[in-house]
């Protein structure tokens, strides 16, 4: 323990436990992921691969391509966060970029309350099933 931890009180039994705890041993391994996890690795890693292949790789590519200028078949060239700020505030594509921000907030909005309280066509079966379970009961059918 440091000089400076006991002085701050940092000393007892919890701090010691705290600073001497083992690494992981096989056999902790083996009880937390079974006892075939390390012949798991093997088949997972193609797994791995593609997935940081067709996901990973494009992903970052494209966020490296944003900050750069670009014509097909020429070496790109770095302009860092200009594009952006063509974007935003830029005279060719700024109100239509904000056009389709708005569009896509009013769709996301629509989408997520018809998610979460149903279409009203739906809200109408639901409400005249019910109706017609608590006639069905009230005569005894059910």
């Amino acid at each position: 323990m440091t000089q400076g931890s006991q002085a701050l009180g940092g000393g007892g039994p919890l701090a010691a436990s705290r600073e001497a705890a083992p690494a992981p041993s096989a056999v902790q391994l083996r009880r937390t992921f079974g006892r075939d996890w390390a012949t798991a690795w093997p088949f997972l890693a193609p797994c791995l691969l593609v997935i940081v292949g067709l996901i990973a790789y494009p992903f970052f590519s494209a966020i490296l391509l944003s900050f750069q200028t670009k014509l097909v078949g020429s070496p790109g060239v770095w302009v860092g966060f200009q594009n952006y700020y063509e974007l935003l505030y830029g005279r060719d594509l700024s109100g239509i970029f904000r056009q389709s921000v708005i569009v896509s907030a009013i769709f996301v909005t629509a989408t997520q309350d018809i998610i979460v309280k149903g279409t009203p066509v739906e809200q109408a079966v639901k409400s005249a099933h019910e109706s017609l379970m608590e006639i069905f009961k009230a005569r005894g059918a059910l």
